[in-house]
């Protein structure tokens, strides 16, 4: 469980662009949980400053830039806005016109049998929602019968989540801080497919620990 919350916790955090190293959470909840802006600033990890170090040539780019160079910023809740705007949440969930997310998702490439040799390829997949409001999918709905075809500011949306699922499959496991929290998916996801198949086989593998 630990494994996959500080992935999905890092996920969230790449794609926004900051992240705070795991002894500085403990230790901020332990000391009483400073929720000053200028202090958390203080402890945050850039993501731009990660990527720049760990992968030479790859230029970062968050989600909330990502969707302000599309012009479509504000039609996504929470993206829209920066450390000094005044607007409140409930101004702009109002306003947004889609609701997203993102999660990471172990997956089994391969799976071979050599005798009494088992060979698994695991892997993961970033996947992504981008669910529409009622009443913007009426909107759409409306726009798709008179046109034919959905607003280019849906197209717009869709393809920048697309490439931040993209940029979080081919980035973040190459930076230090995130790629054991990788190996650790790769291993659940390999162990949960030998013992769900050896089940279904009528048979359990021996967990114990060796005397």
């Amino acid at each position: 469980g630990h494994a996959i919350a500080m992935l999905d916790y890092y996920l969230k955090g790449f794609l926004n662009g900051g992240v705070y190293p795991p002894e500085f959470l403990a230790k901020w909840h332990a000391s009483g949980a400073d929720p000053s802006r200028a202090f958390l600033r203080d402890h945050v990890i850039d993501i731009r400053a990660l990527v720049h170090q760990h992968c030479p040539g790859v230029k970062y780019t968050s989600l909330r830039e990502m969707l302000a160079d599309a012009g479509v910023a504000h039609l996504v809740r929470g993206a829209k806005g920066n450390d000094t705007d005044t607007d409140t949440d409930t101004e702009h969930a109002a306003e947004a016109k889609f609701r997203t997310s993102f999660r990471i998702l172990g997956t089994l490439e391969r799976a071979e049998r050599d005798g009494d040799t088992v060979v698994l390829e695991p892997s993961f997949r970033v996947a992504y929602t981008v669910e529409t409001t009622p009443a913007y999918q009426q909107q759409l709905d409306a726009h798709m019968a008179q046109h034919g075809a959905y607003p280019d500011d849906y197209a717009a949306v869709q393809s920048v989540y697309a490439r931040a699922a993209r940029a979080v499959e081919e980035v973040m496991p190459r930076i230090p801080l995130f790629a054991p929290y990788f190996a650790l998916l790769r291993l659940i996801t390999a162990s949960t497919a030998l013992v769900t198949s050896l089940r279904a086989a009528g048979k359990l593998p021996c967990l114990g620990t060796p005397a």
